[in-house]
């Protein structure tokens, strides 16, 4: 059958010119509150003993590189929580990173739960932490297996192999897929700044901490910032060094250890069992302050710590501990200072002289220890010097409340002692004291409190309540701020309109004209925290809360793209605004604790929309045709298809008493974000709702629908996950997107792009356009095989109309990029025919797995679109003369090469023979040569037909070529033709005369 095989060249020659026309085809349809982040995982305590000398992992000597797997991070994602006896284990991305040297870390989300040495064989690896007393310093020992980017670990023998829990849970409950290894999804692009609570200095780095926005490393003193690895959730107060190793502590209870610099935190839970607040090494030994517990002294190891002596500590209540000489120093809230000279066994109050006990920070400069306070009234806030140990102290210089004017706010967070001066960070900005008088050295703006404040040589930093970091280099005369990288800012919501980016933090609005390369502070009275947008007839309104005494909540609007903006809330109950929307030209406004409300004035006035309403707790509200969704705290949600005038409940199907933060439309379909609950999807206009049960199914609370694609943000710091069939299924976006908590109203989509807000600020994705994937063939998704020929259509998929005109196939066209990424998570680049705006037609890659697929499209500006597709082992599909999956087959006469109508026999009175052209037949038939005949079967009406040939179209990538014997005697007529290799292709027609 070779010959007939090769009699079609010149029919092959227009059929690759009409896949290069495939842009002119017919296209298929393309209609396709903020929860509590500090749950922390729980470990296993540690047994009693006698704990092992503290080891150094940076000391350590590195073990021997390993290679059998190669080095990187690998991750699954826990749908519920994880019990192991009676410890939990959170729902999570749960990962393990291995490291050069033989060292490897494991946690879950960004926390780093633990770290040790491994080492591996062909069969085997073995892990072990060498932390003393504790269990995960036993070996755990588990049989690996690696296919493709997926590594799978089963323990080996009982489970008693491996005591440690943290390596349990994530290493045998599920698959990992190594992620560091895709193109990053996401990029940080602020605002700058955040709330620092602690700075600190140490072998010329510089270490800031911020609220829930994680920790930052500088190594330029400053003047760039980089995210570390471990902490995206707590609070973190403090930081210090001992025996090498870095700590920090926050709130929460957790201590922070690194033994790497501070590239990377573990993730330590003591028995401390209180919020850490400073550290201090005294004697040779060191200890950490806590706000409630009292002062706790470190043991053997990070793992292990003792609270020491109560006696004379009367009050637990410890903020901040000092050391000189023999004398360990405690400050409390209310009970003063405190005084040890035995390591902490027993105590004694100090405080003659001090008028005011809350104490908030201690600091030694030489002889002289300092105290400040920073509660209660400004008159009775003060810095206090004692040059006796403590044994009487008295108010520095004439104190902060002499040398301001009446009603100066003069708490002091912390002190930093530098060339004879102290500086002070406290409610009033930066103060310094030159020996005579307090002055202010850098007021901030437009809230001027500082926490934090450190120095080193001879440059000074401190850290704001919301504005980040700033520096000065001559001695707190001149400041410029410092947070170049800094993305700690808390950051509620985002929103794009005419160009200008808007975020909406606790401190206000910021926008930015280019793509978040600088930001500028938009006025705003009484500055309240914003948490939603909207652009309506030529405006920008944002939803406001209240964060402070003194802020107001309710609906501002800007007609100058953010520079200024006034509030219109006139009429409008109070509370939260969480989210405002128009319906035609109504707009309406979820206000949490009274109701719905609505405005026919573009905001100028509002009116109460609440009739039927079993609660004024309203989340959420959304349009859909002539229907009004709203959701609820406890009651689920409401429907009104009469413009708010009336609602009723729509909960059927919803867990009873259920709480829903979002809803949102996606096609046809509603999903509800339930709290503590998998989305659920109504396709009924709210009549029933039905959980969604597919990979990944935890409790979203923050929904977001764009460009036919549903995003959701979970509780327990998932991230970002993502649906492609309208909520069934959901699969983790999260490459870059290290912040893995997405707040309230956090999604925006424009154009290519789709924005996240965050705990550390704005990420954006440029991947946020959908296209969809069909056989090039069939213009069906079922028909797509390993080397098939499929065709993806969407917008702004290419800058510009080429076709390839040279073979192999490029991988880049016009700038166009097209990466699948399969089952097993490799990602492979794809062959490419043809690239415009709307369509791209290219070539599965060798190799691809059979399963569920991504498909990445980036065209020559770096913006994209995503889509999903089934890779089936085999799948034939055939190609049409009128390129539309349907009527007649692209076929020749395989002895003549004459197009149809076909004789139905041949010149010697045999049955005729068909070339028939398709695509997806499987990996062994195409592009390679062989004839699978034998497992490839075709029918012409109600008959079969034998099929002589099934393989490779010589000379062409991705054809295939089926030669079909036409039935003995089959008569003149138009017949139905199918080909089936595994599936059944799709139904064209062949004519014979």
């Amino acid at each position: 059958m070779n010959q007939p095989k090769h009699l079609c060249f010149v029919f092959l020659f227009s059929l690759f010119a009409l896949l290069s026309a495939f842009a002119f085809a017919q296209e298929p349809d393309m209609q396709m509150p903020v929860r509590n982040p500090q749950v922390r995982p729980q470990r296993e305590p540690l047994p009693a003993g006698v704990a092992a000398p503290f080891v150094n992992q940076t000391a350590a000597s590195a073990a021997p590189e390993q290679t059998l797997i190669p080095l990187g991070t690998y991750s699954f994602i826990a749908q519920t929580d994880t019990h192991f006896g009676t410890f939990n284990f959170f729902a999570g991305e749960y990962f393990l990173t291995l490291l050069p040297g033989g060292k490897y870390q494991i946690g879950r989300n960004d926390w780093v739960l633990q770290s040790g040495n491994y080492t591996v064989t062909a069969t085997t690896i073995d892990f072990v932490s060498p932390f003393g007393n504790d269990t995960c310093s036993n070996k755990g020992t588990y049989a690996w297996q690696l296919q493709g980017n997926r590594l799978a670990f089963n323990i080996v023998g009982l489970r008693a192999t491996d005591p440690c829990a943290e390596r349990l849970v994530c290493l045998a409950s599920g698959p990992m897929t190594r992620t560091d290894n895709l193109a990053k999804e996401w990029k940080n692009i602020g605002p700058f700044g955040g709330r620092i609570y602690g700075l600190f200095a140490n072998e010329g780095k510089l270490f800031a901490a911020t609220d829930s926005g994680g920790m930052f490393v500088s190594a330029d003193n400053g003047q760039s910032w980089k995210a570390t690895r471990g902490n995206r959730a707590f609070r973190v107060n403090t930081f210090a060094a001992f025996n090498g190793t870095l700590f920090a502590g926050g709130s929460g209870a957790p201590i922070f250890v690194s033994t790497d610099g501070g590239e990377s935190w573990e993730f330590q839970v003591t028995p401390i069992g209180a919020a850490v607040y400073d550290f201090v090494e005294s004697g040779g030994k060191f200890y950490a302050a806590t706000l409630g517990n009292g002062v706790w002294r470190m043991g053997a190891n990070p793992y292990l710590w003792e609270k020491t002596g109560t006696t004379g500590l009367t009050n637990q209540g410890v903020y901040s501990l000092a050391s000189s000489g023999n004398n360990l120093f405690a400050a409390t809230d209310g009970g003063g200072v405190y005084r040890s000279t035995d390591g902490g066994a027993t105590w004694t109050a100090v405080n003659n002289g001090l008028a005011f006990l809350r104490i908030r920070n201690l600091a030694v400069d030489g002889m002289k220890l300092y105290a400040s306070t920073a509660f209660g009234a400004n008159a009775t806030n003060e810095v206090s010097v004692s040059e006796d140990n403590g044994q009487t102290w008295k108010k520095l210089g004439n104190g902060i409340a002499a040398d301001f004017p009446a009603g100066f706010t003069n708490g002091v967070y912390e002190l930093a002692p530098l060339g004879g001066k102290l500086f002070a960070a406290g409610t009033s900005g930066v103060l310094m004291f030159d020996g005579t008088k307090w002055t202010q050295v850098q007021g901030g703006s437009p809230t001027v409190s500082f926490f934090s404040i450190a120095a080193s040589g001879n440059t000074l930093y401190a850290g704001a309540w919301f504005d980040g970091v700033s520096r000065s280099t001559d001695g707190g005369v001149t400041w410029a701020k410092s947070n170049t990288g800094l993305t700690g800012r808390f950051t509620n919501t985002v929103h794009k309109d005419n160009g200008v980016l808007y975020a909406g933090v606790n401190d206000g609005i910021f926008t930015s004209r280019d793509e978040g390369q600088t930001w500028t502070r938009g006025a705003i009275a009484n500055i309240p925290g914003i948490v939603c947008f909207l652009s309506y007839d030529g405006k920008v309104y944002a939803g406001a809360i209240n964060v402070s005494v003194g802020t107001s909540a309710g609906v501002y609007v800007s007609s100058d793209q953010g520079a200024t903006w006034t509030r219109a809330s006139n009429g409008l109950g109070a509370g939260s605004v969480w989210r405002i929307i128009n319906a035609g030209n109504t707009l309406y406004a979820a206000v949490l604790g009274s109701g719905v409300f609505r405005s026919t004035d573009g905001g100028a006035n509002w009116t109460a929309a609440n009739n039927g309403l079993g609660t004024l707790s309203v989340w959420d509200i959304v349009a859909q045709g002539n229907n009004l969704f709203i959701g609820t705290t406890t009651q689920g949600v409401y429907r009104s298809n009469d413009g708010g005038q009336t609602w009723m409940a729509a909960r059927n199907g919803l867990p009873t008493g259920a709480t829903v933060f979002s809803v949102i439309t996606v096609g046809n379909t509603l999903l509800a974000g339930v709290n503590g609950q998998p989305v659920y999807r109504s396709e009924d206009n709210g009549q029933s709702w039905t959980r969604a049960t597919g990979d990944i199914s935890i409790s979203g609370f923050t929904l977001y629908a764009y460009n036919g694609v549903a995003y959701a943000a979970c509780d327990g710091g998932i991230g970002v996950l993502r649906s492609f069939d309208e909520g069934r299924t959901w699969q983790p976006f999260n490459a870059g997107f290290d912040a893995r908590f997405v707040l309230s109203q956090g999604f925006h989509g424009n154009g290519n792009a789709l924005y996240v807000a965050s705990f550390n600020g704005i990420y954006v994705s440029n991947n946020a356009g959908r296209a969809t994937t069909v056989s090039a063939a069939s213009f069906n998704a079922a028909n797509i095989a390993e080397k098939g020929l499929v065709a993806a259509f969407g917008t702004a998929l290419a800058t510009s109309t080429q076709s390839a005109n040279t073979t192999p196939l490029p991988t880049t066209l016009g700038g166009t990029t097209v990466k699948v990424t399969d089952s097993n998570g490799v990602e492979r680049p794809a062959p490419l025919f043809f690239v415009s705006s709307g369509q791209v037609n290219f070539q599965i890659p060798t190799g691809t797995a059979v399963g569920a697929a991504m498909v990445t499209i980036t065209n020559g500006d770096g913006t994209g679109a995503l889509g999903m597709l089934d890779v089936k082992a085999a799948a034939p599909a055939i190609f049409t003369s009128g390129a539309t999956g349907q009527g007649a087959a692209a076929a020749v006469d395989a002895i003549t090469g004459a197009a149809g109508p076909f004789n139905a026999t041949q010149a010697n009175g045999q049955p005729n023979i068909i070339a028939v052209f398709g695509t997806s037949l499987g990996p062994t038939g195409t592009d390679v040569d062989g004839n699978l005949n034998a497992s490839t079967t075709a029918r012409i009406g109600p008959a079969a037909a034998p099929v002589q040939y099934a393989g490779r179209a010589p000379g062409f990538t991705g054809l295939n070529q089926f030669n079909i014997q036409l039935p003995a005697g089959i008569p003149a007529g138009t017949y139905p033709l199918t080909i089936t290799r595994g599936l059944a292709s799709n139904t064209v027609t062949l004519t014979i005369r």
